[in-house]
């Protein structure tokens, strides 16, 4: 029987209800007319394209097309040609930074009160912004609107407006987010209104025409979340996407989208990020590949990235891999579209990547792609469906329905694939017999360099995921061999197994699910 495999992420706070996995790939729905409801591909690998300059804090396509960044204290652009250039220096702290741009000049926020770094567009000229009023002291995320640039005033329920066409303030526009006594994490224009989101409660505001303030709030259009990380928050296309709380606990993670919020986190995730020590760190950005948005979401300090993808609202982990093969949060921390290629900025040493699917690579490194399986509740007979109702299957064969020959060519010349598994004895005594411990892509990375073919590995779980075994190894084929099947015989007996497939290999690969063949037994 075929069996596909439908979903992202999600493994259940019961692991008998949900053990799947699914990191660095991304799940696509089908037409109707394919062999599968859903193929699994390949996340973007990264390739170094301007060399590191400090922790990474933040990337901006400004609105004449250039490109700005900060990396720990220097700010700098990049040219068309893909020249970086140094503009000049703030402090060098550990937050991120944000921007906000008029079309004139582009203004560097760091959240603190001591100001904010302007660059003029047209000649690049990098100063401190000062303003003369005093009312303007700094502030976490800015916006543009209509003409006029919205700040948060830091620790505070109020935002603050420059005049028109101007970085110019004045003392009547200073207003307050009113409907609730919390304070504002963070000004946001999605659809061309206000989003005033705050730490518990949000509200939506927009443009009047010949008042004495600029901005007025919208009757009804309240929103009953706030936001505790307000760099979680990012837009895409009319959307607004930021981790949530409010006065009856935290963690979900939502899309504000017209005056509304849907949830789009699961259970399983919610359940997964309630553990992590703080959430208020939270990093998010957003951006488009092959048609999909994506939703970026890191913990630095739990050490691990999530991405909801919006056309299939499903979930899945990112992540890199060390030289000792353990599993940490996705190297980047921001990502910008320039010159028609997407661009992500390391967060530890400000390396700028080119970041693409077609790299397989994360600079230089191997990426772990793991996928594991739902739970088997039926199957299937000429005659139909049927439950498997706690019986006993023997599983006589195990077929991996993935894309094979797709190595790239080499001159390294074949060993003998027997030679390789010889070996698979000293399998479980790296990958030992637990969870998913993060390091037996070391064996994976060891198999690549001894053979062309990329090696994929199979394992199961007799204890529906508390405990797994197995750890055999099969070829996807090297170069050019199309009709390798990865085939696994003779895999024993076992009461509602779940099943795993993971592998290194620096080319892409497409993931359907599997076929297997199996039997019922007599209890």
């Amino acid at each position: 029987m075929r069996w596909p495999l439908l979903g992202g992420s999600y493994t259940a706070q019961g692991l008998i209800a949900n053990a799947q996995r699914c990191i660095n790939l991304y799940p696509e729905n089908n037409p109707s007319d394919a062999p599968v409801p859903v193929t699994h591909y390949h996340t973007p690998g990264l390739e170094t394209f301007i060399a590191g300059l400090g922790q990474g804090r933040g990337m901006f396509v400004a609105s004449d097309n250039t490109w700005y960044g900060v990396s720990g204290g220097s700010v700098w652009w990049v040219n068309a040609a893909g020249v970086q250039t140094i503009l000049g220096t703030i402090p060098a702290l550990f937050t991120p930074v944000r921007f906000v741009d008029n079309g004139l000049s582009l203004l560097i926020l760091d959240g603190t009160t001591t100001g904010a770094w302007e660059i003029v567009l047209a000649t690049k000229v990098f100063s401190l912004f000062t303003d003369p009023t005093g009312l303007f002291q700094g502030a976490t995320l800015g916006a543009y609107l209509d003409t006029f640039t919205i700040f948060n005033v830091p620790g505070t329920r109020q935002f603050i407006s420059t005049l028109s066409n101007t970085l110019e303030f004045d003392a009547t526009y200073i207003a307050s987010k009113t409907a609730h006594p919390d304070l504002l994490a963070a000004p946001v224009v999605v659809h061309r209104e206000l989003w005033l989101i705050g730490e518990k409660t949000s509200e939506i505001w927009t443009t009047v025409v010949d008042q004495d303030f600029p901005f007025a709030i919208l009757p009804g259009a309240f929103v009953q979340y706030g936001c505790p990380a307000p760099y979680s928050i990012a837009t895409a296309d009319i959307s607004v996407f930021f981790l949530s709380q409010n006065d009856q606990g935290g963690g979900m993670v939502l899309r504000g989208k017209g005056y509304s919020t849907v949830r789009i986190s699961t259970h399983a995730l919610e359940q997964e990020i309630q553990k992590y020590p703080t959430l208020t760190d939270a990093i998010g950005y957003t951006y488009q590949e092959h048609g999909h948005i994506f939703y970026v979401l890191t913990f630095p300090t739990a050490d691990k990235t999530w991405v909801f993808d919006e056309a299939t609202q499903m979930w899945h982990e990112r992540a890199w891999m060390d030289i000792e093969g353990k599993l940490h949060r996705h190297r980047v921390c921001s990502a910008v579209w320039s010159n028609g290629a997407l661009y992500g900025q390391d967060w530890e040493s400000g390396t700028v990547y080119k970041m693409n699917s077609s790299i397989s690579l994360d600079a230089g490194q191997p990426i772990l792609r793991l996928r594991s399986f739902p739970h088997l509740p039926t199957i299937k007979t000429q005659r139909g469906e049927k439950g498997l109702e706690g019986k006993r299957i023997r599983y006589d064969k195990f077929m991996a329905d993935i894309s094979v020959g797709q190595m790239p060519l080499t001159s390294t010349p074949p060993v003998d694939l027997n030679k390789l598994l010889a070996q698979e004895v000293n399998i479980d005594l790296i990958l030992g017999q637990g969870p998913l411990d993060d390091t037996f892509a070391i064996l994976l990375e060891a198999a690549a360099a001894v053979t062309p073919a990329p090696i994929l590995l199979l394992r199961w779980s007799n204890t529906r995921g508390v405990s797994w075994q197995g750890s055999l190894m099969q070829t996807m084929g090297a170069a050019g061999e199309y009709l390798t099947a990865p085939s696994w015989w003779r895999l024993g007996i076992a009461r509602d197994r779940v099943w795993e497939l993971s592998w290194t290999a620096p080319c892409n690969v497409a993931l359907n699910g599997a076929w297997v063949e199996l039997r019922e037994l007599v209890s």
